[in-house]
């Protein structure tokens, strides 16, 4: 038995893009918000009810899932209720960054301390450093603020009005692995994100740094199989030189 839930009422089946293969099923297309580009089977999404908790899926089938627990390694069917909510009161995505975007993001962390990106009921869009709240028509916070209107770069298409929650630069960049513009080489801790399990990366434990990688159950190890605890962050490991580098 599936939680797949019906097309509601007045959708027009007929005119639907889903019959024209440009998403995989119905409720792709309902879950896509008008001007996105279509929803991708296995893209991980937020209900707007619950904006902290963006570990849901659907599968080329439609059927949606969620993956929780430590390092999200447990996997279950979304309930009925669940899916209803992601079609009534939509759903938030990660968003896609163009280079340029990536550049921008960047410079206004790093330059001006921005953190937050919103955008109004009026449809302007705002940098914050301090995290903003959502008033009747705009968000607001204490401290610096500035609309991105003079940037020659758009990322308008970032934010929404009806985002309930301001948009984290950092941790997009960081999810896009683009902080610092040349690449994620910033520690994370294990409290913001974990690293894909069986993924060689570095690893501080105790104040010490170790090559290793996270196990099915959620546990550190090193590269000699020999377990880690008390691991506070992780970062991937560096690439390797190039042809200069060679002797």
């Amino acid at each position: 038995m599936t939680n797949r839930v019906d097309i509601p009422p007045g959708f027009d089946s007929e005119r639907s893009d889903s019959m024209t293969k440009r998403y995989p099923t119905r409720i792709h297309e309902i879950l896509t918000k008008p001007g996105e580009p279509p929803l991708k089977s296995g893209e991980m999404f937020a209900l707007n009810t619950d904006p902290d908790d963006m570990d849901y899926y659907l599968t080329d089938g439609g059927d949606m899932f969620l993956r929780y627990g430590t390092a999200n390694k447990t996997v279950r069917m979304a309930h009925a209720d669940e899916v209803i909510d992601a079609i009534i009161h939509g759903i938030t995505r990660r968003p896609r960054l163009t280079e340029e975007q990536i550049l921008a993001l960047n410079a206004a962390v790093k330059w001006f301390g921005f953190k937050w990106l919103v955008k109004d009921k009026c449809e302007s869009v705002c940098f914050w450093q301090n995290k903003p709240e959502k008033r009747e028509n705009h968000w607001s916070a204490y401290g610096g603020g500035m609309y991105t209107d003079i940037m020659t770069v758009k990322v308008d298409n970032l934010v929404s009005w009806s985002d309930p929650e301001p948009l984290d630069i950092v941790q997009t960049l960081r999810d896009a692995g683009r902080l610092e513009g040349g690449g994620m080489t910033d520690w994370i801790s294990i409290k913001d994100r974990l690293p894909e399990v069986w993924q060689d990366v570095l690893l501080v434990c105790n104040g010490k740094v170790y090559e290793g990688c996270m196990m099915n159950d959620g546990d550190f190890e090193n590269a000699r199989g020999y377990d880690l605890t008390n691991v506070t962050h992780w970062m991937p490991l560096p690439e390797p030189p190039g042809e200069e580098g060679k002797e």
